[in-house]
């Protein structure tokens, strides 16, 4: 297998290519992109139709979502790491986006993120750091998943790809009853609705 991934952080480096083992996806080949937050002009808390991006930092909660901006850094469906804050923690992003604050993002070229999303989830990354803790780029790149066979991992992200959609669908929906949820509830105790 001819493996290449690439990393996005906020530090620009490049590491020298190596060989890949046959049976295990090995993070050997990276390439380092700016994505500075300087750089991001526009940032909104909400998405509009002017800023429909996320921007993602180190974190749990909503995902990491930091904003919404008007330009992705990243357009290819790709998992994320936590380098700092929440270390080592993995979310797979489904749509274009910004990464920022040490938040490496790792996009597959010949297995599908979904898979790699779910081969690192529980994985368990070597950091370092006395005061805080980290992960470098090349801690990352020793890591190695196994990969099954070609038919298997298709069979595999089928599967995983209509969960994630219902989630997206479960989720959407989730967000517009909130909506619908604040907007009646004030009227409902106003006394402005009755039931």
């Amino acid at each position: 297998w001819n493996n290449n991934v690439r990393i996005f952080t906020s530090k620009v480096e490049k590491i020298e290519e190596n060989e890949f083992d046959l049976y295990a996806y090995g993070f050997e080949d990276f390439f380092m992109q700016k994505s500075n937050f300087n750089d991001i002009k526009i940032v909104n808390k909400d998405k509009s139709a002017h800023t429909p991006f996320p921007i993602y930092a180190n974190g749990i909660e909503c995902d990491g979502l930091y904003g919404y901006t008007t330009k992705p850094a990243i357009e290819k469906e790709s998992v994320t790491i936590s380098a700092r804050g929440t270390v080592g923690f993995v979310f797979l992003r489904r749509t274009p986006y910004v990464p920022i604050v040490r938040l490496l993002s790792v996009i597959p070229h010949t297995i599908p993120a979904i898979y790699l999303y779910y081969c690192l989830k529980n994985e368990t990354f070597e950091r370092n750091g006395t005061s805080q803790q980290q992960i470098t780029v090349p801690m990352v790149k020793n890591k190695e998943v196994l990969i099954a066979d070609i038919s298997v991992v298709d069979m595999f992200t089928s599967k995983a790809k209509e969960f994630h959609d219902k989630i997206d669908i479960l989720k959407s929906q989730v967000k517009l009853l909130a909506e619908a949820r604040d907007r009646l509830l004030p009227k409902l105790m106003s006394g402005e609705l009755e039931v």
